[in-house]
């Protein structure tokens, strides 16, 4: 499985990368490479330097692309960014809430067939983190920020990124967590298909390290990977020192945000996010079951993607082979 974050190597039979994960001890991490960064595998990682990220596809023969920017980040991006997805298919994914999962659009898609395909899941669209931060807010801030908003759009959202900044990362990854359930599980889903069939998959976001951090957490705890190991994995982002706000730190309006803040990765990021988990769901586990997926897709996960004979823990984790 792999992430984007450092150099690749295999997670399993199956191969899957993400953007962070529990490599084995001693391992090289943080392959640099031309034209992708903060890339590495989500169970071990090699020292080798890859010229591109076309040798994705021809040297570690990934077949799937979980992409998990906001639709406003895509967007703003220039038409020579997507020559490097040409040639293969395409997948959105939108929210249905008639059943309250997150499928993929029709309309949005283009030749699923393809070997290879880009799947679109964005956990995090700006419209969401602004509603998210408002409905958190204490109620005379929130009403502050609002009534501004309709006077002076600039003064409302100076009030409302005063309010990012307080929030911080902790405050980022609870609403991750707390909003986009369907897409976290929409992933899992993706990545348990494509990991059951044999197809590398890899998932990134623009800085690799919140949405794909959290997504890797997730991934990691489902196969019983311990979690200072999960910490550890996801603190090697920390030396990327990138912000990724689903747009929002591409605002020219936004000058105020505290870019020092959410470029980091440290440890009591995610260590909060496993925290929130436990103290509103009752752990991962709980949390990813109340989202909508089944303990079946679980075990598979860990069938498919763990060594031959590597035990999970029922509590406490196991030292997952990836």
């Amino acid at each position: 499985m792999v992430q984007t974050r450092a150099s690749s190597a295999r997670a399993s039979s199956n191969g899957t990368t993400h953007e962070a994960s529990a490599p084995s001890p001693g391992h090289a991490v943080a392959a640099r490479w031309d034209d992708v960064h903060n890339f590495r595998d989500i169970a071990d990682a090699d020292p080798r330097i890859l010229p591109d990220v076309r040798q994705l596809y021809n040297d570690l023969s990934v077949k799937e692309l979980i992409d998990l920017r906001s639709s406003d980040e895509l967007s703003n991006l220039p038409d020579e960014h997507f020559t490097v997805f040409e040639g293969i298919g395409f997948c959105k994914y939108v929210r249905d809430y008639v059943t309250n999962r997150s499928v993929p659009n029709p309309l949005a898609t283009t030749v699923t067939d393809k070997d290879i395909m880009r799947v679109h899941i964005p956990p995090l669209e700006k419209h969401r983190l602004y509603r998210s931060l408002i409905s958190r807010m204490p109620l005379r801030t929130a009403a502050y920020v609002v009534a501004t908003s309709i006077v002076n759009k600039e003064a409302g959202r100076a009030a409302a990124i005063n309010e990012v900044n307080a929030a911080g990362l902790e405050g980022l990854y609870e609403i991750l967590l707390d909003t986009a359930k369907m897409e976290w599980v929409a992933a899992l889903q993706r990545v348990l298909t494509a990991a059951e069939k044999g197809r590398p998959v890899l998932f990134f976001c623009k800085a690799g390290k919140d949405r794909t951090g959290i997504l890797a957490a997730l991934l990691l705890s489902i196969l019983g990977v311990p979690e200072d190991r999960i910490i550890a994995d996801y603190v090697k982002s920390d030396e990327w020192h990138h912000v990724a706000l689903a747009g929002i730190e591409n605002d020219s309006r936004a000058a105020a945000l505290d870019r020092a803040k959410f470029e980091r990765a440290p440890a009591e990021a995610i260590r909060h996010a496993l925290q929130h988990m436990r103290r509103t769901a009752g752990g991962v586990e709980a949390y990813l079951l109340g989202a909508g997926l089944t303990a079946d897709e679980m075990r598979r996960l860990r069938a498919a993607l763990l060594r031959p004979g590597a035990a999970v823990a029922a509590a406490g984790g196991a030292h997952a082979k990836l």
